[in-house]
């Protein structure tokens, strides 16, 4: 099974993410959502998968950066089209691997990543 480690090659918890793979010799394909965004139909996954709180960060500057007509207003949910126009609002690292995802780089993620 294939693990995907999608992010920004400029985010530093990507790059931690990835050397901490090297080390401990896990292979993954490496996708960076800036060069690489996602469609439509994985966005809607996603979302309904992992859930606005674990997928969208919305205490980044792109959240901050978007106008009122872009931002959902308070308790509407997040469109996906707006994560396949802003991927830089996916919270990173996000990891897939089968059918499992997940976010962040944290205790959790990496005994999770460490599981065969």
């Amino acid at each position: 099974m294939t693990l995907g480690l999608l992010g920004l090659a400029s985010c530093d918890r990507c790059r931690a993410a990835r050397r901490w793979l090297a080390e401990q010799e896990i292979d993954y394909q490496w996708r960076d959502l800036r060069e690489h965004p996602p469609d439509l139909n994985e966005a809607t996954d996603w979302l309904a998968r992992l859930g606005e709180a674990q997928l969208v960060n919305k205490r980044s500057a792109t959240w901050r950066g978007l106008s009122e007509d872009h931002r959902p207003a308070a308790g509407e949910a997040v469109p996906a089209t707006l994560l396949v126009e802003h991927p830089l609002l996916i919270r990173r690292p996000l990891w897939l691997r089968g059918e499992a995802i997940a976010s962040g780089f944290d205790d959790a993620v990496r005994e999770w990543l460490a599981k065969p």
